[in-house]
């Protein structure tokens, strides 16, 4: 019948600013930004840039208090118009996409690509 306690590195008991406290922003770094894609282009100013970058991390916050529904809320609308983001969770990074096309534009999209490989 023995208790155990985690203790911090310095020696005392851990402390938290929340459920996880600090551990969490340890285990999540925040989303850096990858080379957009060929075609995308730049926000239109800092303001629109700060917009976008304040969204992505409020759905980081919504991921790591396991609200996926409101974190799903926020990347459909950063793949919407004016962000144009893609957001990766995997390697925590987001990036700038061309705008959304519609069906037949995809394929002709892709019918393009196919013809330059060939």
């Amino acid at each position: 019948d023995r208790t155990y306690r985690r203790v911090a590195p310095g020696g005392g008991p851990r402390r938290s600013d929340g459920p996880r406290g600090d551990r969490d922003r340890e285990r999540f770094p925040p989303y850096s930004r990858m080379e957009d894609e060929p075609g995308a282009t730049d926000f239109p100013d800092d303001a629109a840039r700060e917009a976008t970058e304040a969204l992505i991390e409020e759905r980081a916050n919504a991921r790591t208090s396991r609200n996926y529904e409101r974190a799903d809320q926020l990347r459909d609308e950063l793949r919407r118009a004016p962000h144009f983001v893609f957001i990766s969770d995997k390697d925590r990074t987001y990036r700038r996409i061309r705008g959304v096309r519609g069906r037949g534009e995809a394929k002709a999209g892709r019918d393009r690509d196919r013809d330059r490989l060939r």
